[in-house]
């Protein structure tokens, strides 16, 4: 439990320090003033658990200070102990109004410290609890929203953009180049930040802005045996048919800098931002007469959680591609 005591008596804040570290609670941070206090709260790494604040702190009031702090959002349900030697029920009572909820008296008891501290404790872990509950459906409902069935996450096809098709067409050509012992240079494409906009935009500006990244990569391919399909969940694959002097992960490279170079440039006319990130499959899944299946899989296992979205996995439907080759490449051999 993070503590934060405000006194201007350095004495007795340091005897506060010591009580409450033979509880075991060392994480207490000491202000001598409302000012500093203040500044600890703006500036602070993380939130406080529980406040002690002295009710006299020299020119200011710690009641007024009580009041401030409980305008943060942070610190709305944080236990506040307000310490003084005064014992009049009017002072008691505008402290409770401005926010706080105990009184620690001066000097120090310390069965009394020990209960109002346990107090403390248990109204800490009691809100964190609540909180947790409260917050759990938005979680649920958030993970939902980016599970297999959202719209977002399923494959598209725009036919106004040029070399890009169905699955099952670009699939068809890949048999067929294949039947002609054609080996053709395979790319996959992922969408860097697809996870955050699947979560930040709806269906149709998601469509929008997939639209662009397809039409982009159209361009950058340049050549009618330049093929493509977006597979859903991020990701296109790109078969480029065209004989080229630099290897598989060159061109990848060549082709990523010249997509990216594009996405700028329409990015800072349309607001979009999004790079993406293009590798060879090629060789990782090159299918000789000598492999399976099942080294494909051993080599290549399916990652199923549908809420890792930023990551590049191998996707399924890649996966069935390279074993249905595969199987019409076992036939011609028997």
């Amino acid at each position: 439990m993070r503590i934060l005591l405000v006194d201007d008596d350095l004495v007795f804040a340091q005897v506060v320090v010591t009580k409450i570290a033979a509880l075991g609670l060392r994480d207490v941070t000491v202000a001598h003033s409302a000012e500093q206090a203040l500044a600890l709260l703006d500036h602070g790494a993380s939130p406080f658990d529980c406040f002690l604040l002295d009710i006299f702190l020299g020119d200011s009031c710690g009641i007024d200070l009580c009041r401030t702090m409980r305008l943060h959002a942070d610190n709305k349900l944080v236990p506040i102990i307000m310490v003084t030697s005064q014992r009049g029920n009017a002072l008691m009572s505008r402290a409770f109004s401005a926010g706080a909820t105990d009184f620690l008296r001066k000097p120090l008891d310390h069965n009394e410290l020990v209960g109002r501290i346990k107090t403390a404790m248990l109204l800490v872990e009691l809100t964190k609890k609540n909180k947790a509950r409260i917050e759990a459906p938005e979680i649920l409902r958030q993970r939902n929203d980016l599970s297999v069935n959202n719209e977002s996450l399923k494959a598209f096809w725009f036919p106004n953009v040029k070399g890009m098709v169905e699955f099952a067409r670009f699939q068809e050509k890949l048999s067929e180049l294949r039947s002609r012992n054609e080996t053709p240079k395979l790319y996959r494409a992922h969408i860097r930040n697809f996870g955050s906009l699947v979560r930040q935009l709806d269906l149709t500006e998601f469509k929008r802005h997939l639209h662009t990244l397809s039409r982009v990569l159209s361009e950058a391919g340049n050549g009618e045996q330049f093929l493509f399909c977006y597979l859903g969940r991020g990701r296109f694959i790109i078969c480029l048919q065209i004989d080229t002097k630099l290897n598989v992960g060159q061109t990848a490279m060549s082709l990523q800098d010249r997509v990216n170079v594009r996405l700028d440039q329409s990015r800072s006319a349309k607001g979009n931002t999004s790079q993406l990130q293009i590798s060879d499959i090629t060789a990782r899944f090159a299918i000789g007469s000598n492999s399976t299946s099942s080294d494909l899989r051993d080599k290549h296992p399916l990652t199923e959680d549908p809420h890792a979205l930023d990551l590049p996995r191998v996707d399924e439907i890649e996966q069935k591609m390279f074993q249905k080759a595969l199987a019409e490449e076992k036939k011609q051999d028997v």
